[in-house]
């Protein structure tokens, strides 16, 4: 019997254990996770790590792909057991209608144990597609309870020794065949090499290596086959100059300095507008305080701040979208796991 494979983040480097640490702690939970990150940068593969840790790793682990329409998805999410998983694969492709369905079905779905767990991946920074009208923020703050950003793997090429054995293991293994060796020399060329493709594209040119029956994988045999045309490809976030954590703490600080303005500091009134509890504000409002003394963070080369005008326009879109009532007390309490305290508070960057 063949052993079950395991989908954990393989390395030495800091951003694979944190991201073994995140697996371990997001799969004892069943509220949302966002994955973000590059094309092939190994989303899938988290979320099924995910899964594979969770209490019922045997039920269902279901794709859903937003070029299908929402009653497509009102039937997979009502046909998943509970206890199993369901992922949304480039959620900012979804249609408005899609969105609306989704942020409902979130709105309604029960969180505790047992309970289908869903997943949405991106390879955008979705607060931005917010501010530009292409994403709902009703969906934005409902899926947004957990974050785990996946670094593409030029910024772990520390790793490549393990990652090459790991996926060459897993090639021959499955077509019954020696594994060859990858030369030291090949090695040096792989961490010279930007992959655009990221683990994806690192596996399949493995998978081309292997198929030519070799006992080891010299660098000429490696480089013939790599596309040097195509540069890094960075993320909308990457050149927006600020995170996705730090554009919702922005939008969600502008919120509550818009609440007592209006309610002339009132933090009763102001909680009440937006849609929280004296508690939580309270809360809150030391959290953006400690920001404010930890100071900015910076993030783009030129060490200046992203556009000063963003949590503007974010939360200006968001009150254009009708994000009133129940909205705001999205805004509220989803962002609170952000800010809260431990586990249950935990908003995990990988950059």
């Amino acid at each position: 019997m063949n052993a079950p494979i395991s989908y954990e983040p393989e390395g030495r480097s800091e951003v694979a254990r944190r991201l073994r640490v995140a697996s371990r702690t997001l799969a004892r939970h069943r509220f949302p996770v966002l994955l973000t990150g590059e094309i092939g940068a190994g989303k899938l593969r988290f979320a099924r790590c995910l899964h594979s840790l969770s209490e019922r790793p045997d039920l269902p682990f279901r794709m859903y792909n937003c070029a299908d329409d929402s009653a497509a998805f009102q039937d997979a999410w009502h046909d998943t057991p509970a206890g199993g998983m369901m992922v949304i694969e480039h959620i900012e492709e979804a249609s408005v209608s899609l969105q609306k369905t989704v942020a409902r079905t979130l709105a309604t779905a029960t969180l505790a144990r047992g309970s289908v767990r869903m997943v949405a991946t991106t390879r955008r920074d979705l607060a931005i597609e917010v501010l530009e009208s292409r994403m709902q923020a009703d969906l934005f703050f409902r899926l947004r309870v957990y974050s785990v950003e996946i670094a593409p793997l030029r910024e772990r090429k520390e790793d490549l020794g393990i990652l090459v054995r790991g996926i060459l293991e897993e090639i021959t293994k499955n077509r019954g065949i020696d594994t060859p060796e990858l030369t030291a020399e090949a090695l040096d060329a792989a961490a010279a090499y930007h992959w655009p493709g990221n683990i994806r594209q690192l596996r399949n040119e493995l998978i081309r290596c292997v198929s030519r029956g070799t006992h080891t994988i010299g660098k000429s045999l490696l480089l013939e086959g790599l596309e040097t045309r195509i540069p890094p490809q960075p993320t909308r976030l990457d050149s927006a100059g600020m995170g996705l954590r730090e554009r919702v703490d922005a939008y969600e600080k502008k919120m509550i300095d818009e609440a007592l303005t209006r309610t002339y500091g009132n933090r009763d009134r102001a909680a009440t507008l937006l849609g929280i509890t004296r508690r939580t504000l309270q809360r809150k409002l030391v959290y953006h305080r400690q920001i404010a003394a930890a100071g900015p963070i910076i993030k783009n080369p030129g060490g200046s701040l992203a556009n000063p005008g963003l949590a503007n326009g974010m939360q200006q879109n968001a009150f254009e979208q009708g994000m009133t009532g129940d909205g705001r007390q999205i805004a509220g309490e989803m962002v609170e796991s952000v800010v809260g305290e431990g586990e249950e508070g935990l908003s995990i960057e990988m950059e």
